[in-house]
């Protein structure tokens, strides 16, 4: 291993253990399978604020910065140490998944297929036009200047030509640059980390559902996506988003499932890292809040409701404004964001919800079979069971095709065929859990669980 992936190496370690401390302050108990990836991704969003701080503060941007900001951030969120120190104490519980045959199967096609992401995420250059004249371009002149605020908002060179890709919400673009103080060329290995740790969360998450032959089908079917599976491995700031929106989701339908209220806390902070990724998120977030809000305040009591809309507001808007408020003022030039607004009025909102449905749900090329076989399983379950099953992930999904219209409508920018095409990276995951949790997927499960058992 090179001195570039041993501080690789380091750096995610510190992470996992930021990510750690953050779950031990939540209070939420989960297996290690899903704690492990969890954390990574907690701790990377929990990183990438410190290291931001830290620039806020005139701090240069340094390979020194980005370890000193990690340990920082591991022995802060730690130092709760009887909340945190249970969580630890279970990443040695003994194992208890009984693995089979086509658990080493879907692994072996699963771990194909994430080398991919990882090779391509170390060997391609940056090559999407917004990252190569936002999230890239900035992070490479971060390094050449030391600095944050550098010379790409005012470099005469650069007046006029730029758009509002420099002002991307900072996630991708913060770990642009302390990837790259770390010497790797491109700067984009933390998106195959991110990638990884969703993978392995995800094939766990399905089981706590399923049978799990049916969870390692649907993971792999989810995992080889098209437009999923290449912006895996392509920058961009839409699948991190993804990443944190569809898990914050998944933690709100566990905690109402489970009646458990520590899910919530984790939730909080994971629609917090979808605020720092995409700055359309607190709409999509706004509408799963509302939609939620019944079926939380049934299960869990309308004070835990309210706390908990309460909260999440709470937080996403302080990470909202610590970067469009409050670093925009720090910036020398202000994107005019203003004049791509448009008042949105019914025929746009329907023109950009049929253009949705047409030209990109529709799309076998982009999605493979995952939306007709979610509908099939849908319609069958209805058919022959009279109800179709956990109807919280299909609440979510609701969420984020309406935020994605209302953007469409709102914003003139955001291209149905472009824009919210990516933005529908938000329901690939939770059309997974949507899959499995239909009532006819689940007499399935019930019945190969009878047979297995069974034979044993």
């Amino acid at each position: 291993m090179n001195d570039a992936g041993l501080q690789l190496f380091i750096i995610t370690f510190l992470q996992f253990a930021a990510g750690m401390g953050i779950l031990g302050m939540c209070r939420v108990t989960m297996p290690r399978s899903v704690a492990i990836p969890t954390s990574v991704i907690l701790g990377m969003f929990v990183h990438s604020v410190a290291f931001f701080l830290a620039s806020l503060l005139g701090i240069g941007v340094s390979l020194t910065t980005t370890t000193v900001t990690a340990v920082i951030s591991a022995i802060v969120v730690n130092a709760p140490l009887p909340l945190t120190i249970p969580m630890w104490k279970g990443l040695l519980a003994r194992p208890t998944w009984n693995v089979r045959m086509y658990d080493v199967m879907a692994w072996t096609l699963g771990a194909y297929i994430l080398f991919i992401v990882v090779w391509g995420t170390w060997y391609w250059p940056v090559t999407p036009f917004d990252a190569m004249a936002g999230i890239d371009l900035v992070a490479r002149q971060a390094i050449e200047e030391g600095t944050l605020n550098n010379s790409i908002y005012t470099h005469p060179s650069l007046a006029g030509r730029l758009s509002n890709q420099p002002y991307y919400a900072p996630f991708a673009m913060l770990h642009q640059v302390m990837t790259r103080t770390m010497g790797f060329a491109y700067g984009q290995l933390w998106l195959a980390v991110a990638s990884v740790s969703f993978a392995v969360f995800f094939a766990a998450w399905l089981r706590r559902y399923v049978h799990p032959f049916i969870a390692s089908a649907t993971w792999l079917l989810i995992l080889i996506t098209p437009e999923w599976l290449g912006y895996q491995y392509l920058l961009q700031t839409d699948f991190i988003n993804a990443v944190f929106v569809a898990m914050g989701a998944m933690f709100t339908i566990e905690a109402i499932r489970t009646s458990s209220a520590s899910w919530l806390a984790a939730a909080i902070v994971l629609f917090a890292g979808g605020c720092w990724s995409r700055t359309e998120t607190p709409i999509i977030v706004g509408f799963g809040l509302v939609l939620v809000f019944l079926p939380l305040s049934k299960q869990l009591g309308q004070r835990t409701a309210v706390l908990f809309s309460a909260g999440t507001v709470a937080a996403c808007s302080v990470i909202f404004a610590l970067w469009h408020v409050i670093w925009f003022s720090v910036l020398p030039v202000r994107p005019d964001s203003l004049t791509e607004l448009r008042i949105p009025d019914v025929t746009t909102f329907f023109t950009v919800l049929t253009d949705l449905f047409t030209n990109v749900l529709a799309e076998i090329g982009l999605w493979g079979w995952i939306f007709p076989l979610v509908v099939l399983a849908a319609i069958v379950s209805l058919i022959r069971h009279k109800r179709l099953g956990l109807t919280l992930p299909w609440l979510w999904m609701g969420a984020i095709v309406l935020g994605l219209v209302l953007v469409g409508s709102i914003f003139s920018s955001a291209v149905v065929e472009q824009t919210l095409r990516r933005g529908i990276f938000k329901l690939v995951p939770l059309v997974g859990l949507a899959l499995v949790t239909t009532s006819y997927v689940q007499q399935l499960s019930d019945r190969l669980m009878t047979w297995e058992g069974k034979r044993r």
